[in-house]
């Protein structure tokens, strides 16, 4: 596995569970929905940051790393807006 790749994955993880973490930290609260999309966007800008700090010389293809970066946050908050008020609304009911 190339460094790229390490990169990646591990960006993907650190993603994916700091998501899971605000998103179960803040659903069925009120004023939930804004306070997940606005801690996601920020970690999103923290994240880039991070990686271009960490990165930026010892990579020649870091754009990839931060370009994948803002993929998974697009995708994030669009499972955020498609599914989010259903998602909501469920554990309300519990």
């Amino acid at each position: 596995m190339t460094k790229l790749k390490k990169w990646i994955l591990i960006n993907c993880l650190i993603s994916f569970l700091m998501f899971s973490f605000i998103f179960y930290k803040n659903v069925g609260v009120s004023g939930g929905d804004i306070v997940i999309y606005a801690l996601n966007i920020i970690f999103g800008i923290i994240q880039i940051i991070t990686v271009i700090i960490l990165i930026w010389k010892k990579e020649k293809k870091f754009y990839k790393i931060i370009l994948f970066i803002l993929l998974f946050q697009i995708i994030e908050i669009m499972i955020m807006t498609i599914w989010g008020n259903s998602i909501n609304a469920f554990l309300k009911s519990y």
